[in-house]
């Protein structure tokens, strides 16, 4: 288990979070596919304020990326549920 600052699995959090970010953006723009798009983008959301709140960079925002976070985890897990109802 990481401790709550760790700037490594921080790092790799936010890197992931930026590509799952792209992944959203690749898939609404090409395929035309918005519940999947918003999908990604939820989760890319999510992960990467989890990310921030681990590399522990901005201290002054971790309530509201805690906040964003939490309704983007909210946000993709009802989209799950739509989607693959």
């Amino acid at each position: 288990m990481h401790t709550p600052t760790d700037p490594a699995t921080g790092r790799g959090m936010t890197l992931f979070a930026l590509l799952m970010l792209m992944l959203g953006l690749l898939t609404g723009l090409t395929r035309g596919a918005w519940l999947d798009a918003a999908l990604w983008l939820a989760l890319g959301l999510f992960l990467g304020c989890y990310g921030l709140i681990t590399l522990d960079r901005w201290p002054r925002y971790r309530r509201a990326l805690l906040a964003l976070g939490l309704l983007a985890g909210a946000l993709a897990f009802g989209l799950a549920l739509w989607r693959w109802r």
